[in-house]
């Protein structure tokens, strides 16, 4: 039993593959051909193709068989007439995708013959390749992919209804599609907690009743010397007025001068290039990219693009370019790998790749934290005590001197700080607790 494909001399539409088996006996047969979808981030995929045992299973199998079409599982039925003569039919398949065939055959006396292992084979390569579009906008601020990808995406839209392309055929610099946005547009990670500091309440109660006493001497001073000022000027009041009354207008003509002089700065702009990605048909018999590039610059899709709501704010548009894109090459990390540092709040991850693109960062903590129950509560019991403590001392200081108020800052100092230490303590990082 020999299986065969080629690509198939039928290219009036959609790319078809012939595959060929050939039936020890004359009878009849069924070859299936399934697609084996490889998905471009694993390492190795892992795929089962069903092998039918007897004939009536075979039978079931293809008459359970959906819809033909070029990534589900496909059969055919022929009768064979001669042995000499391999049985032949026709697959819809995709550019390059990769495919695994197997054939089961009944003679005229009953007898069943079945493929020991199925055959693999690839479809032939449509030349389809991608076509990159810039969309050009000058003005106030840089288009963020992220930040504005509500209108990015809904830009791809646009650009497949003037395409006359499927929605999954157009994507954005992040990977989404129309109406489907990529998950790289959103950060999941949360913020980093903002840092807390504990301040000691009798160390405010001690500062509050200083400033208390400092503001009443200063203001005792203050009504005095203003009294004396009042005093020695009131005969001159109205002379001095005078002369502040030239000097003022003095001041203004010279601040009317400046200003007549001074130069306003021209606004800044900012260039920014949105591309989006035309993929290739996979199912055409012969793809052009040409004629996408040529669709694409026509002027068409710039006036659709430029109405699309929030496209203005971008800043001016340019027209429209189309090219192929460049080979694509592989991106990995370096050498060194990615490293984590933690703290008791955060984890940094860091690392250089092979190559420009975009890295997603993503940890699970599997651990618990690790500090024991009752040292936690012997540090927190600890604490409450010293802040009775100081709050008594203080009750006791606050008419005394400003030598006793001195005193009780350096302890309330020493106990803010205690109390800070126990806070991060408590919630202490485990690095081992955490993947990445």
């Amino acid at each position: 039993m020999t299986i065969t494909s080629a690509a198939s001399a039928d290219v009036s539409g959609a790319q078809l593959t012939t595959v060929t088996g050939l039936c020890p006996a004359v009878g009849s047969g069924y070859l299936f051909v399934e697609y084996v979808a490889t998905e471009v981030y694993e390492a190795a995929h892992t795929h089962a193709h069903t092998m039918h045992a007897t004939w009536d299973a075979v039978q079931t199998a293809f008459n359970g068989l959906a819809a033909a079409g070029a990534e589900v599982e496909q059969g055919c039925f022929s009768a064979v007439t001669n042995a000499e003569e391999a049985m032949s039919c026709d697959f819809l398949t995709r550019s390059l995708g990769n495919y695994e065939a197997s054939l089961y055959c009944q003679d005229i006396s009953g007898n069943f013959y079945a493929s020991s292992a199925v055959t693999a084979f690839a479809a032939a390569d449509n030349g389809g390749v991608t076509v990159v579009l810039g969309l050009e906008f000058t003005g106030e601020s840089a288009v963020d992919v992220v930040a504005d990808n509500a209108v990015i995406n809904a830009m791809l839209c646009v650009t497949t209804l003037e395409l006359l392309v499927e929605n999954d055929r157009v994507a954005d610099e992040l990977g989404g599609v129309c109406g489907t946005p990529s998950a790289l547009a959103s950060n999941s990670a949360p913020a980093a907690a903002a840092t807390t500091t504990t301040t000691d309440a009798a160390a405010t109660t001690d500062a509050t009743a200083t400033d208390a006493t400092a503001t009443t001497d200063a203001s005792a001073d203050a009504t005095a010397t203003d009294a004396t000022a009042t005093d020695s000027t009131a005969a001159a009041t109205t002379r001095r007025l005078q002369e502040a009354s030239a000097d003022a207008t003095a001041t203004d003509a010279t601040a009317t001068d400046a200003t007549a002089t001074e130069t306003v700065a021209a606004p800044t702009t900012v260039t920014s290039t949105v591309n989006m990605y035309v993929l290739p048909d996979p199912y055409a018999t012969a793809y052009d990219s040409a004629a996408v590039v040529t669709a694409a610059t026509a002027g068409g899709l710039d006036t659709a693009l430029a109405a699309v709501e929030g496209v203005s704010a971008f800043g001016t548009m340019a027209p429209v370019t189309g090219a192929d894109m460049a080979a694509e090459t592989a991106n990995a990390f370096s050498d060194a790998g990615v490293t984590g540092v933690g703290s008791s709040t955060a984890v940094t991850l860091s690392g250089a790749t092979t190559g420009a693109g975009y890295v997603v960062c993503y940890m699970d903590k599997t651990g618990t934290l690790t500090i024991p129950v009752e040292t936690t509560a012997r540090l927190l019991q600890d604490a409450t005590t010293d802040a009775t403590t100081t709050a008594d001392a203080t009750a006791t200081t606050t008419d005394a001197t400003a030598t006793d108020a001195t005193a009780t800052d350096a302890t309330a100092t020493t106990d803010a700080t205690a109390t800070t230490t126990v806070a991060t303590e408590t919630a202490a990082f485990n690095e081992a607790d955490y993947n990445w």
